[in-house]
């Protein structure tokens, strides 16, 4: 009956030791805004834009892509890190519009390599999160991201409902709601927990 009691007390006093570890990372974490540090406002809004079509056009990505390039610096690590987001998307995109397997290959690769670290690095910005997850998700599964993608909805089905990311607004937030339902794989929580939300949305 002791070593009953002494297995539960070490089972309490894990998940105790568990929830605290888990509740100091995420106090750690750094918030929403520092993703924007040091990003032009006029750079960023042009971006945005652009990205609403290039997924369509191989003409705006090749544009999007340059124009990234020659307005920061050389080293990408030094980019703010939604712009480094974006460009990485768009080596995705570049992919996409690929003439031959090893351009759409090396592009997706490229992507890959340019997201690495980012989400990890700012987990509570809903822009970062949704570039990487429509990335990730649209890619062949021999890429081997399906289960980043998976991991990443739940989480941002909560960003995207919760709203408390400042950075992007509600309308952002419901159009990304609504890409997850028509083009992503929520389960059956998630979508309702997005279809509610947008029901309630103005």
């Amino acid at each position: 009956m002791k070593d009953g009691r002494r297995d539960m007390r070490g089972r309490i006093l894990f998940w105790l030791a568990l929830t605290a570890a888990v509740a100091a990372a995420a106090a750690d974490d750094p918030p929403p805004e520092a993703a924007y540090t040091g990003a032009d406002s006029v750079l960023l809004a042009e971006v945005r834009r652009g990205f609403e079509t290039a997924p369509e056009s191989a003409a705006e990505t090749r544009r999007l892509i340059e124009r990234l390039d020659a307005s920061l610096p050389a080293e990408a690590d030094a980019w703010p890190a939604v712009l480094r987001a974006y460009r990485a998307a768009l080596e995705g995109l570049a992919g996409k519009h690929g003439r031959t397997p090893w351009e759409k290959y090396t592009r997706a690769q490229a992507g890959i390599s340019r997201f690495e670290g980012l989400v990890d690095a700012y987990p509570e910005s809903t822009e970062i999160r949704m570039l990487r997850y429509t990335f990730a998700g649209q890619l062949p599964d021999f890429f081997g991201l399906r289960p980043q993608a998976d991991a990443d909805l739940p989480v941002l089905v909560g960003l995207l409902v919760d709203g408390r990311d400042p950075m992007v607004t509600e309308a952002y937030r419901a159009d990304a709601a609504r890409w997850i339902l028509r083009h992503g794989d929520p389960s059956p929580d998630l979508r309702r927990r997005l279809e509610v939300w947008l029901e309630s949305t103005p």
